[in-house]
Formats: structure tokens, C-alpha cells, sequence
């Protein structure tokens, strides 16, 4: 993992970074405004590339050439789609306020470092992630980075039309690699540098907390499953209900330690009897007269998407809670 000092040498200047040709594609040049197509049109012209490549790959499957005249298409094709693309970028950022325009928007896309793994994205979002950095950094102490480092990325900079990567705001990072990832198992022990012992303690205190508070055993929370919906988006959105859900069963979890806390301890544990198969008593949960560890908060929704990610917050109280485990 890069450290932040690096970063923020790197983002200063003084550390050289390779910039790519961005101009060359997402910028639309003067001379071929003329040759942006309709919306309409670019509609059609997305059905034609679908058909021309198509033709493309069963040419290939067959080992045969591309015709010519079909290959010249294409290309042209590809191109007026992209002036459509690059007309729209800029009509984005002007319709978001940003009036100096795509040439100087992209002028602060640039190669930069996030733990360790070099990105293009632009200056503002290296900034953000420069900050997130050094929570997460702060978090982990002097914990060893698992090999190949604390993350992967596997989309930074895309081409216009895909999203927030078409502008630099935007960056995947491969959440099979992130060690702090709650599965505990041998394969992603092995696949990821995800310590089998740690992650099997912190599933063990999420179990507790969710059937201690919500009263759900962990085959009826199934926490590790995602939710039965056929919808992507619907699913997703459920993915973040049921995260925070368990995040919010964790904090009251965590309050039960405080002596004043005793009544409700001593009445959820009657109330979740018949279910614990462990037949605890209040004595055998967190002990009354332990003092709260301190930590970070839990995540919170604004409007439907989670600011800080789970697995984050479990991973700063991993060690801490250990105790508990």
C-alpha cells in the first residue's frame, strides 16, 4: 500500500506520472461537430454495430476474413458513435455547472496512487480517495498488507458513454481481494489474505448480535446470502438493507455492555430463549460490567446508498472485539 505522503507527492507533482492521450478520446474536436449524429441516429447506428459485429466474430469463429467494405463500417460506425459520446460528455459537464470545459476537465484526469495501485481518475476524486486512504491506513495500524497488496482495480478510466469512469470519477476495485471481506473459508483465506480465524470470529459476533437484537438465528438471517430477488436492482438495493440492518444490530449490541443496559440484556435474552441453542444467560453475553470499547460509526444511508462500506467498519473492530469472540 502507498503511503499517504507518497500520494500526496504524487498528486503535488513531484513524483512523475504517465498521462494518457485523453484529449484524443473523450474530447470532441471542431472540425468534427458537423459529423455528430442525432440521438436518433446514433440509435440506428448502435443496432448496424451490433450486426456488423456480429458478422465480425462469426468470421472469426470460422477462421474467415472480415470483408473490407464491412471492416471500413465499422469503423466508421464506431467513430460517429464516439462523437456522439464526446458531444454528450460535454453537455454533461456544462449541464453540472462546469463551464471551462472537456479539454480542461480532462486535464485533471491523471495517473495517481490508492493503496498502492496506480489509477487514472481525476483530481477530485483522487483527493476524495487520498482521504480514504488514510482512515483506512489509520484503521489497519501496522498490520501487514496481505501479498499483492490491500486491493486490485479493475476499471478506472473508461471511454465516454460509460458512466461516471467517461469523466474520471469513478473506480472498481475487485472486492474478492479485500482481506477484511466476512467469508470466512479456507478458499477466500487463500484467495485473498482474508485470516480464516479473524473472519470466522467476526461472523461469530455478527451471529450473536443479530440473534441477541433482531432475534433471528443465522440460518433465518442468512448474512452471508444474498436476498432472493431477480431484479439487479432491486437485489442490490436489499443487499444494502440487510447490511444495514446487521450494522445496526451490532451498535445496540455493543450498548448492551453498559451496566444500565441490564433490564434490556436480561429481557432480550428471555425473548430469544427458545432459539439460542447455546441456552445462554445474560451472564454468558457481554458482560455487564465491561466498558464500551470505542470505534467508528456504523454506516449510514443518505437516501438509498451506504457512505462507508461494511466490511470497513467490521475491519477497524476486529481486533478490539476479538474479546467477544
Amino acid at each position: 500500500m502507498a503511503g499517504n505522503a507518497s500520494v500526496a507527492r504524487l498528486i503535488a507533482g513531484s513524483i512523475p506520472a504517465v498521462q494518457r492521450d485523453i484529449k484524443d478520446t473523450h474530447v470532441l474536436e471542431e472540425a468534427d461537430e458537423t459529423d455528430v449524429p442525432t440521438w436518433e441516429e446514433t440509435q440506428a447506428l448502435q443496432t448496424e454495430w451490433g450486426e456488423l459485429n456480429a458478422k465480425k466474430k462469426a468470421a472469426a469463429k470460422k477462421k474467415e476474413p472480415f470483408d473490407p467494405a464491412d471492416e471500413a463500417r465499422f469503423t466508421e460506425v464506431n467513430r460517429l458513435i464516439s462523437l456522439r459520446f464526446k458531444k454528450d460528455t460535454a453537455m454533461t459537464l456544462e449541464g453540472n455547472g462546469y463551464k471551462d470545459g472537456p479539454a480542461k476537465w480532462y486535464e485533471d484526469v491523471k495517473d495517481a496512487k490508492f493503496l498502492g495501485q496506480t489509477i487514472t481518475v481525476h483530481q477530485k476524486l483522487a483527493d476524495k480517495l487520498a482521504e480514504a486512504e488514510k482512515v483506512f491506513l489509520k484503521a489497519v495500524g501496522t498490520e501487514k498488507a496481505p501479498a499483492g497488496g490491500w486491493t486490485r482495480v479493475s476499471s478506472d478510466l473508461r471511454g465516454p458513454g460509460q458512466g461516471l469512469h467517461s469523466y474520471g470519477l469513478a473506480v472498481d476495485l475487485k472486492g474478492g481481494t479485500n482481506p477484511y471481506l466476512v467469508t470466512p473459508s479456507k478458499t477466500s483465506q487463500g484467495a485473498t489474505g482474508e485470516p480464516l480465524k479473524r473472519s470466522q470470529a467476526i461472523q461469530d459476533i455478527i451471529d450473536r448480535a443479530v440473534l441477541l437484537v433482531l432475534g433471528k438465528t443465522p440460518d433465518e438471517e442468512k448474512f452471508g446470502e444474498a436476498p432472493a430477488e431477480t431484479d439487479k436492482a432491486k437485489r442490490a438495493m436489499l443487499s444494502y438493507d440487510k447490511l444495514e440492518e446487521a450494522s445496526n444490530a451490532l451498535e445496540t449490541y455493543f450498548t448492551l455492555v453498559d451496566p444500565t443496559k441490564k433490564a434490556d440484556l436480561d429481557a432480550r435474552v428471555t425473548a430469544i430463549a427458545a432459539k439460542d441453542t447455546a441456552n445462554r444467560t445474560a451472564d454468558d453475553w457481554p458482560s455487564p460490567t465491561t466498558e464500551p470499547r470505542s470505534g467508528p460509526s456504523p454506516p449510514r444511508r443518505t437516501g438509498r446508498r451506504p457512505r462507508r462500506a461494511f466490511s470497513i467498519w467490521i475491519a477497524a473492530w476486529s481486533r478490539p472485539l476479538s474479546v467477544l469472540a
